[in-house]
């Protein structure tokens, strides 16, 4: 298991509620749903995490309760906080969006067969991929 939530403990190898945090994140929740930013819920709520971490906290799944995990809050509730998290993300101009690639015209130096073996030591293709090379080109001449 790579990381119990926050509002969780683990007794028996069974996962619990820890009640006094899970107050916490149910608070935090419903702070943000009522407006508050990340951080000023995170403040109200005594939550000394970081901007990103609470963020984290808010996409966790985990908290509506699954195989593992008993639920601290409802679907109901978490889908409501991430449609308020999507809508203020689309107000601010801060969905990820797709960046343009960039392709670099790297000039070519050399000139080189195909090639046609595949070897499993890297060291052995390098050198089989190196012996390709046919001529030097001069930059001039592009």
């Amino acid at each position: 298991m790579k990381h119990i939530p926050y509002g969780y403990k683990i007794v028996a190898g069974i996962a619990e509620v820890n009640e006094p945090n899970a107050r916490q994140v149910k608070m935090l929740f419903a702070r943000f749903l009522k407006g508050e930013s990340l951080a000023i819920a995170s403040k109200n709520c005594s939550l000394n995490f970081s901007h990103s971490q609470i963020g984290r906290m808010l996409e966790n799944i985990a908290y509506c309760g699954g195989e593992f995990y008993p639920a601290i809050v409802s679907t109901e509730v978490f889908e409501l906080v991430q449609e308020e998290r999507l809508k203020r993300a689309t107000k601010l101009g801060r969905l990820d969006k797709a960046k343009p690639k960039v392709l670099l015209d790297v000039p070519t130096k050399f000139k080189m067969s195909d090639c046609q073996h595949k070897y499993d030591n890297p060291f052995d293709q390098a050198e089989y991929i190196y012996s390709l090379i046919e001529s030097e080109v001069n930059c001039d001449d592009e």
